[in-house]
C-alpha cells in the first residue's frame, strides 16, 4: 500500500475525534506505528496537521487538513477490525 492512501484514513481520523495520538491513528486504522509516523511526517510539512499546542502528543488537522478531511470518500477510510 503506498503512503499516499492511508492520508485520507488519518485525515478523517483526526476530524472525527477532533485531534488525536499516533498511537491511537494505530489503533483506528490498524496498520504499524512507523508507517504512520511516516505518513504524518509528510502531512507536517504540507501542513495538514499540527502538533498540539494545548495537549502534548496530540496531532490537530490545519484549515487546510479539514478542508481535506471533509473532501474524504468514506470509502477510502481504513478502520481497525
Amino acid at each position: 500500500m503506498i503512503a499516499g492512501y492511508i492520508r485520507p484514513s488519518i485525515l478523517w481520523h483526526l476530524l472525527s475525534t477532533n485531534g488525536a495520538s499516533v498511537d491511537t491513528l494505530v489503533r483506528l486504522i490498524g496498520r504499524p506505528a512507523g508507517y504512520i509516523h511516516r505518513v504524518v511526517r509528510i502531512m507536517l510539512v504540507t501542513g495538514q496537521v499540527v502538533r498540539s499546542t494545548r495537549y502534548p502528543g496530540i496531532l490537530e488537522l490545519t484549515v487546510k487538513g479539514l478542508d481535506a478531511a471533509r473532501a474524504v470518500d468514506i470509502n477510502q477510510v481504513e478502520v481497525s477490525p
